[in-house]
This record gives C-alpha cells, sequence and structure tokens, in this order.
C-alpha cells in the first residue's frame, strides 16, 4: 500500500530565463506532478521523504516498540509528518490518566521545517478513547551536507530521558486548580492573543464541564485542536505548541 509520501523528487537547476545563466539556488520538483515544492541552496542536502521513513523505520525498535498514529503531509507533498507511538513507555498523571511516548518525525523540501523529531505524548483516556497530542521537545537538523542521521537516531534515544523528566510537570497540572474562575481563565488567554480566539471562544459556549484544574483546561485546548482544528498540519503543530507554552509545558 502507498504511503502519503511515496512520490520522488529531484534537485533541479534555476536559469535566467534571459540568458539561460544558472543561479546558486535549486528548486526541488515533485516527479509525478511537475510541482516545485521548494527552492533551496546549492549546498541543501537532498533528504526525500522516502528514504528518511525507511532509515527511522528500521531503527525505532532501538527505542521499544512503536506504531504509526498518524501520517500527513502538507504544501502538496513538501512537509512531512508522522507520529509515532511507543505504547510502552508510558507515565501516569493521575490515577487511570495514561501518557505514552510519541515522536513526530519531520522533514521538508522546502527548509521550512527540518528534518527531524519532535516530542510529545498521546493521552489515553478510557472515555471516547481520545488521543489527544502534545508538544514537549524536538531534536532537529538542517539539510546540509554534514548532517548525519545515524547520529540522529542515536540522540533520539534520549527523548525518552527527557519523557520522563517532563512528567513532574504534568502531574503538577493535574494537582493544580484553576488559576482564575473558569471564564475568566479562558478570558485570560484570549487577552494575551498567542492562541486563536476562535479556539477559546469555542471552549468559552462549550462551558465549563468538569474543568477544574489547569491539566483539564490543557486538554479542553488540545483535545478541540486535535478533533476539530481543520486547518494546515503545519498550523496545527504551531498552536499545540502555544498550547504547551501556555500551560509550561
Amino acid at each position: 500500500m502507498n504511503r502519503v509520501f511515496d512520490f520522488d523528487v529531484v534537485k533541479e537547476a534555476i536559469c535566467i530565463k534571459s540568458s539561460g545563466q544558472e543561479i546558486n539556488r535549486k528548486a526541488i520538483v515533485r516527479q509525478d506532478t511537475g510541482e516545485v515544492l521548494g527552492v533551496v541552496s546549492d549546498n541543501y542536502k537532498l533528504i526525500r521523504h522516502v528514504e528518511a521513513v525507511s532509515y527511522v523505520e528500521e531503527n525505532l525498535n532501538r527505542i521499544g516498540n512503536w506504531k504509526v498514529h498518524k501520517e500527513r503531509t502538507s504544501k502538496n507533498g513538501a512537509h512531512l509528518f508522522i507520529e509515532y507511538v511507543f505504547s510502552e513507555i508510558t507515565g501516569e498523571v493521575q490515577k487511570g490518566d495514561i501518557v505514552a511516548l510519541s515522536m513526530i518525525l519531520t522533514n521538508s523540501y522546502d527548509g521550512m521545517t527540518r528534518f527531524g523529531f519532535m516530542l510529545g505524548a498521546i493521552r489515553i483516556l478510557c472515555t471516547n478513547g481520545l488521543k489527544i497530542t502534545n508538544r514537549f521537545f524536538e531534536l532537529v537538523a538542517k539539510h546540509t551536507f554534514n548532517l548525519d542521521i545515524t547520529n540522529l537516531i542515536d540522540n533520539s534515544r534520549k527523548m525518552v530521558d527527557v519523557f520522563h523528566e517532563k512528567l513532574p510537570a504534568i502531574q503538577n497540572l493535574s494537582r493544580l486548580p484553576l488559576a482564575l474562575p473558569f471564564d475568566a481563565r479562558v478570558q485570560g488567554i484570549i487577552n494575551k492573543g498567542l492562541i486563536p480566539r476562535r479556539l477559546s471562544e469555542t471552549i468559552l459556549k462549550q462551558g465549563q464541564r468538569d474543568t477544574t484544574t489547569e491539566w483539564g483546561m490543557f486538554n479542553r485546548y488540545t483535545g478541540e485542536l486535535t478533533h476539530n482544528y481543520k486547518g494546515s498540519y503545519d498550523r496545527y503543530n504551531e498552536l499545540q505548541n502555544q498550547v504547551s507554552a501556555e500551560f509550561g509545558i
């Protein structure tokens, strides 16, 4: 079965139309559609999505047993995001509330998203089978000729330690009552202007429900993003980072 990144790209010279002279930039061209996915410098090392994924998935067992949770491209295939979940590497936030380690592989053909990993977690709830992704940490590398994919995999194993180091901060959120009454807490987030107003207004309209802690509020935001956000995956990741920053994760 073909995967979303299963297409070839080539690096082609860019010429001035009037003179035919090459400039010191290259175009990354998608072979099956002819689309230009990016314009990059001469020293840009082309890492094809299929090559990056193949190497990574051959080596992820060095971290633990894994499965693909989400797999997406954006910008006509220029950006790749694959989320892997390690269901045996977990932590308990509070009784019955488990988070499992996740790693999000990123790559791009336009230099906007570096090749590497973002560290996160999947929150597994029995109710409705919700799974919510939170961003904690990034390990990325530039597309230059000294890029060492092997070293990146070796360093990625350190993410397990970072995951466990972050757990106390998450557990602390579950013990913290809302900093303000529900409506005032959401309005405070709106006033900061870092998270889209529409997202906060949706949560405000839904009401408090059983949201009594900062952890509960955090998951209201990540849950709304995970299940209802319709924008690009690039923007989705930015918003997840902004939400994590708001709650100190």
